[in-house]
């Protein structure tokens, strides 16, 4: 191996993808429990409440297509399938849109609270979309399929 060849950008859009993915979604996770268990939530509550955001659900979608394509796994192959990436992209740039457009003026974030939500609502976004877009065939995808990429989000 030629260790000055150059770096595949779809190889590296997908490691850094699943890193920022994934350390988003545990920072997140922590200090919303945190937060949860200092104002008296159990964990169930907790658990719950934490998965019933759209961003999480997401951005767990899409740390698993970057991990379908780590992981030659038969167990992650619907996340291998030109429908499911679509529907995550049309999914996750909804996301970003919204928060940017809507929510982010309701809440001043600071910190770690900050930097979790600027993972999952921007750095997130814009490189899975980089990915989607510039790096990724997109297989058997018609204009057909577009009503049901944007169910989930309905």
């Amino acid at each position: 191996m030629n260790p000055r060849a150059p770096i595949n950008p779809r190889t590296l859009l997908t490691w850094l993808g699943l890193l920022f993915g994934a350390a988003g979604l545990v920072l997140q996770f922590i200090l919303s429990m945190q937060l949860a268990f200092a104002n008296g939530r159990d964990f169930p509550g907790f658990l719950g409440h934490f998965l019933a955001f759209y961003t999480i659900l997401t951005n767990a979608i899409v740390v698993l297509i970057y991990l379908s394509e780590v992981l030659p796994t038969s167990r992650l192959a619907l996340f291998r399938q030109p429908v499911m990436r679509g529907l995550t992209a049309a999914s996750i740039a909804l996301v970003a849109l919204y928060v940017y457009f809507v929510l982010r003026h309701l809440n001043v974030l600071g910190g770690l609270l900050l930097l979790a939500d600027t993972i999952l609502h921007y750095i997130c976004p814009a490189l899975y979309l980089l990915w989607w877009l510039g790096a990724q065939p997109h297989g058997s995808l018609r204009w057909a399929n577009l009503s049901v990429m944007l169910l989930p989000t309905l």
